[in-house]
């Protein structure tokens, strides 16, 4: 156990593995989920999801919105290396931040058995999403037909989102760091989900699904796919709640190229032995938690002007994860009392649908560069405030740029970077056990995601990075709890559009 508890506090120290390239060289082909064969699949574009009507448009724009392509993005710099060492400079652009766009993350639908609002041929199934192609493909190894509602209470009125991982994304590039950082992946797909959904669905989530159960409802292996949280919506809106939501099942075959990104494959002893031994200690059922009770309903976040519609196209098209070209220029004041407000705003309320109450939360801490109207320097925001409170002058900047492990970027040309803390002391001691440690960085990454969303400009950027020693940044702060970790930093900035061009669209 102590081993255990080692390695998941080293996570918060070095992102071991990372190449120093950026690429491994078993990489052809970015892997992504990719059907193979002939397979049943549902098409969630525009105009299928107009035709279709009802609640089945409702769910497909959500689904699109919180983690469908957005755009391209063409980097004039990869495209001269390209005619060298045939690295493209053309790279698809998702709707959520992810890690060395690997995009671990899978999203998947699980329609259970006894579900009222669709037709009986779509009962007891679950359907992959393949976001290169806006469809749901079927998953033919599922087994979802034969869960009962006693394993996994579900309304009747309801449908499951599964959010599951592909390691070998990940693994290759940043080795045991995956165990942290795919965590936070999630984070950020989870956030963004709750947070399009909360204005039309009644949202519950689930942490507590063992490894037998997630087998049998994706059909997929848990060592390598496992999945991290379950979704369940209900519509509460003007739609009848009997409307059936799926239109006429179709047959469809695949396109040759999808060959071509099929997963690669990934044999067991390919992962480290700390990694797999941390998995699947969290694998197993928590002791003294129950599906429902860990369940919380979710909060539904603020729609006032001063966060947007949770809807515009804004938060994901024009997100950015750019740091490398922060101009130094500086931000206005009402982008950082946003980003504050709207990231303790997520984390309280993500931790309440985690832990089934509400908690009390560390700080956030930020240091501020160059935001106009606000004095450079140390600052605190703690929970049940959004006021900041200045904790000391910004008299040694450097220090923070030398608590970062990559050089791809200058953190002191940010206009201001938020750092989310928390502790480490109850990691294995909670009702989850070794599980806490994924669930904590799922909050982490929904917080993230609330700033990036806030912050989504053409010339702004909000750039989350893992990338840093927790040790040196809390020294940075001059902190002296020994308990407290700083878990992620968002660094965000004004940037330039040299050299770089971005081409938005909508499915």
């Amino acid at each position: 156990m102590r081993t255990l508890i080692a390695f998941l506090e080293a996570l918060y120290e070095e992102p071991t593995g990372v190449a120093s390239d950026g690429v491994h060289p078993d990489y052809g082909v970015m892997p992504h989920f990719s059907p193979i064969g002939l397979t049943h699949s549902i098409d969630l574009s525009g105009a299928a999801r107009n035709a279709a009507g009802g609640l089945f448009s409702r769910l497909a724009a959500l689904i699109e919105r919180a983690y469908g392509v957005a755009g391209l993005k063409i980097s004039a710099s990869h495209a001269l290396r390209s005619n060298i060492d045939g690295q493209a400079g053309l790279f698809v652009h998702r709707m959520v931040a992810s890690g060395g766009g690997r995009y671990p993350a899978d999203l998947s639908l699980w329609i259970p058995a006894w579900a009222s609002n669709c037709g009986s041929a779509w009962r007891g199934r679950a359907f992959a999403y393949a976001p290169h192609y806006a469809r749901l493909f079927e998953l033919p190894l599922a087994a979802s037909e034969s869960i009962s509602r006693t394993e996994f209470p579900v309304e009747d009125d309801a449908v499951v989102l599964a959010i599951s991982l592909d390691f070998y994304r990940t693994y290759p590039k940043y080795r045991e760091f995956t165990y942290r950082l795919s965590a936070v992946d999630t984070g950020l797909l989870l956030g963004r989900i709750t947070r399009l959904a909360g204005p039309e669905w009644t949202v519950k989530i689930d942490f507590d699904l063992n490894a037998e159960l997630q087998q049998r409802i994706l059909g997929r292996d848990t060592d390598r796919y496992p999945i991290y949280a379950l979704i369940t919506l209900r519509f509460r809106g003007p739609t009848s709640r009997h409307d059936e939501i799926w239109p006429r099942l179709e047959e469809h075959a695949p396109i040759g190229m999808l060959d071509a990104t099929a997963p690669l494959p990934a044999p067991q002893s390919y992962f480290s032995g700390h990694f797999l031994h941390a998995h699947r200690m969290a694998q197993g059922a928590p002791t003294n938690t129950t599906h429902g009770t860990g369940s919380a309903t979710m909060a539904v976040g603020p729609r006032s002007e001063e966060f947007g519609d949770p809807d515009e196209s804004s938060h994901g098209i024009f997100r950015q994860s750019r740091a490398h070209a922060f101009t130094g220029l500086s931000l206005d004041r009402h982008i950082l009392e946003r980003c504050v407000k709207a990231m303790m705003h997520a984390r309280a309320a993500m931790i309440g649908a985690a832990s089934g109450q509400a908690t009390a939360s560390p700080p956030l801490l930020i240091t501020v560069l160059n935001v106009d109207g606000v004095e450079r320097g140390l600052y605190a925001v703690n929970e049940g405030s959004d006021e900041l409170q200045r904790i000391a002058a910004l008299d040694q900047p450097e220090k923070l740029s030398v608590a970062q492990y990559g050089k791809t970027f200058d953190i002191q040309k940010a206009g201001f970077v938020v750092h989310v803390t928390g502790h480490v002391e109850c990691l294995l001691k909670g009702a989850r056990g070794v599980r806490e440690f994924r669930v904590r960085e799922m909050v982490n990454g929904a917080t993230l995601e609330a700033g990036i969303a806030v912050c989504a400009a053409r010339d702004v950027t909000a750039h989350p990075y893992l990338g840093f020693s927790s040790r040196r940044v809390k020294d940075f702060y001059r902190l002296n709890d020994s308990k407290l970790r700083v878990m992620s930093q968002l660094c965000v900035g004004r940037v330039s559009d040299s050299a770089y061009l971005y081409y938005p669209f909508q499915c």
